[in-house]
């Protein structure tokens, strides 16, 4: 006899809670799951993105670093090109000019500016005394020279009584004593005569005397130029070297202006660019537009020892009367290439 199948198991074929349970709180999370993909898609590609741009960044740079590389060596040949140096203009031809006597001034005859002639006179110290002195000597003179004048007269007439005396002398017509007379008298007119001579000679060395100490109270000008400064009024004591406390050993400072030149210091390492007769532009800080040309004139043969310098003298080939003595100039020497 067949046996019947057992009794089937319907505990099985439940759903147990808890497995319900999970799989609903995995259907909630998947949402999450979703979007987290998607996000992280979205920074891998704004990775990407931000790696391309800065690619391109250093392809641009990597480009554009060559062209500066290749332009900053034409402006450094540009300036090699040229030598820049500083000084002041100054005149070669310049004097403080003082009295050769000491005085009070009397008269002052310029001003700062005006324009002098060579041996002009521009001041006078009191030399009235000297005036009297000139005076007294020229009558001296004249006092000897008439001296001379008599002595030549009684030498004339010593002449002619001697030459009288001598022939009678031999024809024994006189005696031995009036021909030594006469002799005696000849040669004391011929002495008296030297000795008045001499006193004229005398007489003139004491007239030029006085008269170059009445110069000495003129104050000339030893060149012709113009008066930049005035250091003496009148009324006070001059003295060639101002040996007084009180005393001015200049009356005016002159220059001439026709021998300014730029005085400029040129680095000593720079010295050896520079030669005699090179040209160059000038520009004074009174004027900042305008240029003068230039030319080198000297090189002084020495070096500033503080700083590290050596003078050069350049001359202007177009300068005009705007330029004056101890103007600040800029020089701009021209290199060859």
């Amino acid at each position: 006899m067949t046996s019947l199948p057992d009794k089937p198991d319907l505990s099985r074929l439940t759903i147990a809670r808890g497995s319900d349970a999970g799989s609903g709180s995995g259907r909630r999370f998947a949402p999450l799951v979703w979007i987290g993909v998607v996000v992280l898609v979205i920074v891998f590609c704004g990775y990407l993105l931000r790696g391309e741009l800065g690619t391109a960044d250093r392809k641009m740079s990597v480009q554009i670093a060559p062209e500066h590389a290749v332009e900053t060596p034409r402006r450094a040949s540009a300036n090699s090109s040229v030598l820049n140096a500083t000084g002041y203009v100054v005149a070669q031809r310049q004097a403080a000019v003082s009295s050769k006597a000491t005085g009070r001034l009397k008269e002052l005859r310029v001003k700062e500016g005006d324009r002098v002639a060579e041996n002009e006179i521009i001041g006078v110290l009191e030399n009235d005394d000297l005036l009297h002195i000139i005076a007294k000597e020229k009558a001296a003179l004249e006092a000897a020279k008439a001296r001379v004048a008599y002595a030549e007269a009684e030498l004339a007439v010593a002449e002619i009584e001697l030459k009288r005396v001598l022939p009678l002398a031999e024809q024994r017509a006189v005696s031995q004593s009036e021909k030594d007379a006469a002799e005696a008298r000849y040669r004391r007119a011929v002495a008296d005569l030297a000795a008045q001579r001499a006193g004229v000679a005398l007489a003139e060395a004491g007239v030029k005397e006085a008269e170059v100490n009445f110069e000495y109270t003129l104050i000339l000008s030893p060149f012709a130029g113009t008066v930049l400064t005035k250091n003496a009024d009148i009324g006070e004591i001059v003295a060639p070297y101002g040996t007084s406390s009180d005393a001015r050993a200049a009356v005016v400072t002159i220059a001439d202006m026709e021998s300014l030149q730029v005085e400029a210091d040129v680095s000593e390492a720079n010295i050896a660019k520079v030669a005699v007769g090179q040209t160059c532009k000038i520009t004074l800080d009174s004027f900042p537009g305008k240029i003068y040309q230039g030319a080198v004139d000297s090189i002084v043969p020495t070096v500033d020892r503080a700083k590290a310098t050596v003078l050069v003298k350049i001359s202007f080939l177009n300068k005009d009367s705007s330029v004056i003595p101890e103007m600040s100039a800029k020089v701009e020497f021209e290199l060859g290439t």
